[in-house]
Parts: structure tokens; C-alpha cells; sequence
């Protein structure tokens, strides 16, 4: 059964760190309700790593998952070569047979890279705790206690990275924090280092964490301002990390794509609001297709989405409308570059702007998107997801419906009874700013 210490030697294994406890805690408990092993889950890690490199900015600190082709010989073994060494100590120049035979078990189809990935900390770990099982594989006597050094090493340095993920809550994601937690562990040679390294934790502990979730709930004031999170923190929990970290790439594009708009208008016309309709069915055909991808339960009602015109009948209001919208789009898509797709509370500081924003947009009394299928509403309490997607959350209540094509569509609804407004306050369309 999969460890906790087998998820933070992934972590050191693939990105050469200490995880942060939330980091520890999401893979792990990721890897448990969907039951990985210790290969499925370096292969979830692999493709959320190449995600993250192009979402955060860390090309220049991964180069090796920028654009992974498992059937380049190269791109592998830029990979392998990356784990092998920080395993074993042993570069490619070192030993390109060792690690070409695990880059031809995976070119061949044999393994994928993350079951290879797995498959080398094993190894690494069988050396470290049974090394006469493992002598007979070595030419001399030289480079087996090379190798074992090297895998005691590696294990001390799982130790250590268990005492970072004890004290250190969460980061930031930036090539300059993340180096930070690379430093904490890359100069441990045996179990003597560990408690330093605990030592440097706590004393560079605020430094390197994210505090933007804490002051942003310090800002909501009492506590019934975080109710609404809850339900969209619990769907944020039932993906996986890959999916969350697709769901926050095309929601970082869905709020561009709508602030090219508000940059080009300075009030509403018809034009754009049809566009505003378009984007919202693209962006809702774009989360279910995600939701499918990765086998989540994805419950909508399907709706026309179209333009409520009659706001343009009072231009006053469209324009107190438009500068809301424009105002959080900026804000939102600030915010929504220090979420943290390992971190399921750093996306609150982004909901709470989508809360503040429903509430400023329904004391207008009007939304720019209606229904043209009022009976088929979304069931808000029946669905097993609450989240709305962040462009539905840019145009106020957001329904989904479908027209006798099947097209589908997305729009805002009117609310005729206090029960339905009920129902709208408990969805907050905050998901759909989610940008991991």
C-alpha cells in the first residue's frame, strides 16, 4: 500500500524537493481514493508536472517536462536521467547504459515512464535496506558502494523531506521558493542531516509559504462567509490533481478570453453579448468533456444560453454591470496566478472574489445572459457538483440548457422566489474561476 514517505520520495525522485504538507497530503489522498500505486501515481505526478511547468512559469526549473513524448528516446531520458542521478548519484556520462536500459523499457512499451520512475526508487530502496540482495548486480565491489551510499543518501533525504512536510504548511509556486525547498534537501548525505534540515524548515517556514488564503478568510470576517466554500472546496477535492490542474489552465484562458472583451467595450452592445453567450457554452462543453476525461460525475441539466438584451435598454445599469465584471475579471485573473493545483485552499482566495461579485451583480436586479428553457434549471442542491464554471460566474446565475439540436448553451437565470436565491447563494459560481 502506497506510503506517505513513497509520495514525498516521488516528489524528491521527479522534482528534487520537499513537498509541503498540503502537497504531501493531496497526492497522497489522491492516490488512495483512486487507489494508485506507487507507478500510476508518478505517472498522475508526471502529467501534472507538465501542466504546471507551462502554468507556472518553470520551464528554466524543469526543462524535462516541458513537451514529454514517451516514445522520444530523448525526452525520456531527460526524465530518467534527472531520477537516476538524483537516486544514484550517477549522471549519464556516468552510466548511459543504466539508464538507457530504463529509457528502452519505456520506449518499447513495456513501462510507462512513471511505472519506471517507480520502478528505479524501488530499487534504490531495496539497495538502501537489502544490500546483499542487490551486490551480485555490480561489476566491482566500488560501484555497489557507490550505489549504496548513494541510496542511503536518498533515503535520509525521504526522512528530511518528511520533516519539511511537517512543518511547512504550503508554498508559493515560483522558481525562486521552489529552489528554496530544493536547497532544504539537496546537501543531506545521511540520517545526521535530518534534523537540520528540520531546524532550516521552521526557521525559513513564513518565507516560503502561501499566506494569501489565510488574510483573504482573515478579510471575509465572520465565519458564515466560508459556507459557501465548502461545497466547492469538497468537488475541488474529488479531482484529481492532473484534472485540477486542466480545469485551472482553461480557466486562467476562460477569464482572458472574457477580459479581451471588456478590454475592447466600454458597455455592453449586442454584439457582445452574443460573444459573452458563446464563451459560456464553450467554456461549459470544455468542463464536461474534462469531467469525462478523468470519470467525475458531471451533472447538468442542459439550457439555452442566450443575451438578454433588455439590459441595453437602460444603459446606466448595463455600464454598473460592465465595471463590476471588468473590475473582478482583473482581480480574478491576478488571483488566479497563486493558485496552487496541490493546495485545494488556494483557490478560495479566488472564490471569495466570485462571492463578492454575485452579490454586487444580483443587487442590480438584471443579468446579461437568460434562459430560453426556464424549466429545465439546474438542480443546485441535487447535483453532486455545486461548482459553476467561472465564465457563468462572470455573467451572474448560470444555467445550462440545450436547444432541440443539442446544442448547448449556457446562461443566467432570473430568480423568482427567495428559495431560488437560496439556491443560487450556496453555488457562488466560484468554480468557475478555479484557475488552478
Amino acid at each position: 500500500m502506497l506510503s506517505r514517505d513513497d509520495v514525498a520520495a516521488l516528489y524528491i525522485a521527479m522534482f528534487q524537493r520537499a513537498p509541503s504538507k498540503s502537497e504531501l497530503d493531496s497526492w497522497y489522498n489522491d492516490a488512495i481514493e483512486h487507489r494508485r500505486d506507487l507507478g500510476s501515481t508518478a505517472e498522475a505526478m508526471l502529467q501534472a508536472a507538465q501542466l504546471a511547468v507551462n502554468g507556472f512559469g518553470l520551464q528554466k526549473m524543469y526543462p524535462q517536462y516541458i513537451n514529454v513524448d514517451p516514445t522520444n528516446p530523448e525526452s525520456v531520458r531527460n526524465i530518467i536521467s534527472t531520477v537516476y542521478e538524483t537516486l544514484f548519484n550517477k549522471s549519464y556520462q556516468d552510466d548511459p547504459n543504466g539508464i538507457d536500459t530504463w529509457v528502452n523499457q519505456v520506449i518499447s512499451g513495456q513501462q510507462s515512464i512513471g511505472e519506471a520512475i517507480a520502478s528505479i526508487k524501488i530499487i534504490g530502496e531495496g539497495i538502501a535496506t537489502k544490500p546483499d540482495d542487490y551486490r551480485a548486480f555490480f561489476k566491482t565491489d566500488i560501484d555497489f558502494n557507490n550505489a549504496f551510499h548513494a541510496a542511503k543518501a536518498f533515503e535520509a533525504k525521504v526522512d528530511a523531506a518528511m520533516e519539511v512536510a511537517n512543518t511547512i504548511e504550503n508554498v508559493k509556486v515560483d522558481e525562486n521558493t521552489l529552489k528554496k525547498m530544493q536547497d532544504l534537501i539537496k546537501s543531506v548525505a545521511s540520517e545526521a542531516d535530518v534534523s537540520i534540515v528540520k531546524n532550516m524548515a521552521q526557521y525559513m517556514k513564513n518565507e516560503v509559504e502561501d499566506h494569501s488564503d489565510n488574510n483573504q478568510q482573515q478579510n471575509n470576517g465572520s465565519s458564515q462567509s466560508y459556507d459557501w466554500w465548502a461545497e466547492d472546496k469538497a468537488e475541488l477535492e474529488k479531482m484529481p490533481v492532473p484534472m485540477r490542474q486542466e480545469y485551472l489552465n482553461f480557466l486562467k484562458q476562460a477569464v482572458q478570453d472574457h477580459l479581451a472583451l471588456y478590454n475592447t467595450h466600454s458597455n455592453y452592445d449586442a454584439q457582445m453579448l452574443q460573444q459573452l453567450a458563446n464563451l459560456e457554452t464553450s467554456f461549459d462543453l470544455q468542463e464536461k468533456q474534462l469531467y469525462q476525461k478523468y470519470h467525475i460525475p458531471y451533472d447538468y441539466d442542459n439550457e439555452t444560453f442566450l443575451p438578454n438584451y433588455d439590459i441595453l435598454n437602460n444603459p446606466q445599469l448595463a455600464q454598473e454591470y460592465f465595471n463590476i465584471e471588468k473590475s473582478y475579471l482583473q482581480k480574478s485573473a491576478q488571483a488566479l496566478n497563486s493558485v496552487n493545483v496541490y493546495d485545494v485552499e488556494s483557490f478560495h482566495p479566488v472564490f471569495a472574489l466570485i462571492q463578492e461579485m454575485d452579490e454586487k451583480e444580483d443587487a442590480l436586479g438584471i443579468d446579461i445572459l437568460t434562459s430560453a428553457n426556464a424549466s429545465n434549471d439546474y438542480d443546485f442542491h441535487g447535483s453532486s457538483s455545486d461548482m459553476v464554471h467561472f465564465e457563468e460566474s462572470l455573467s451572474g446565475v448560470i444555467v445550462v440548457s440545450q436547444d432541440t439540436e443539442e446544442n448547448v448553451y449556457l446562461h443566467q437565470d432570473q430568480t423568482d422566489t427567495d428559495e431560488t436565491v437560496d439556491q443560487v447563494d450556496s453555488l457562488n459560481i466560484n468554480d468557475d474561476m478555479l484557475h488552478s
